[in-house]
């Protein structure tokens, strides 16, 4: 998927959601202030709204593989630092230090 096309679901994913959320409160205020006929209609569209846009969120970002989060920029994920170029390779110890298990306390 080019660059271009991935901005552009990004765009309308947020905008979906924030329309999605503006009709589940005009469908609160409607039931609060008994304006108009039917506050379930617009519950429902709010709620297809936000699903659409969870929807295409899942499709257009990647997922760390390590934490799970949708936070990842440039390969690098915002939260674990997790980067695509990291192997298990890197993670073996050099010369000089000890090995296990990186939590160990050898």
């Amino acid at each position: 998927m080019t660059s271009r096309i991935k901005k552009a679901l990004e765009w309308m994913s947020f905008f979906m959601g924030a329309t999605g959320m503006g009709f589940l409160l005009t469908s609160v205020f409607m039931t609060i202030f008994h304006i108009g006929r039917n506050p379930l209609t617009a519950l429902a569209i709010g709620v297809i709204l936000i699903g659409l846009a969870v929807i295409v969120m899942e499709v257009v970002t990647e997922k760390c593989p390590r934490c799970g989060s949708r936070l990842v920029e440039n390969g690098k994920c915002l939260i674990c630092d997790y980067t695509r170029e990291e192997t298990l390779d890197s993670q073996k110890p050099s010369n000089g230090q000890k090995g296990g298990n990186r939590y160990s306390q050898d």
